[in-house]
């Protein structure tokens, strides 16, 4: 089976581009509302809340590692991606915030969108 790269994204910051051309990229909400979209994944922007990053994608992701002292925290959250990028695509992005009682915030992302 061959597949394709259509887009990866620097950790720095969010700036994703799509790899041009057509592709099917509508929200599988019926299916699974919390996968994300490509378009979903390039509204995103550093400083954005998790609450608005849920909103966007219609979900917070999978924390895959977390971090806490003295009131900050870090997160490193994974987010499923939607067909046809879902069997072997990759989609992570950090929050941090700033000390007790402040929001997290998107910090960096990455993702790696293969078409299945």
């Amino acid at each position: 089976m061959k597949h394709v790269v259509l887009a990866v994204a620097a950790t720095a910051a969010i700036t994703v581009g799509s790899a041009g051309g057509a592709h099917a990229d509508t929200h599988a909400a019926a299916k699974n509302p919390s996968c994300m979209t490509v378009k979903e994944y390039d509204k995103l922007r550093t400083g954005d809340t998790l609450k608005k990053v849920g909103k966007v994608v219609g979900g917070k992701g999978r924390v895959l590692s977390w971090g806490e002292y003295d009131g900050y925290r870090s997160e490193v959250r994974t987010f499923t991606a939607c067909a046809p990028y879902d069997r072997y695509s990759t989609i992570a992005i950090s929050f941090s915030n700033d000390g007790y009682g402040t929001p997290l915030r998107v910090d960096a992302a990455s993702s790696y969108w293969v078409h299945n």
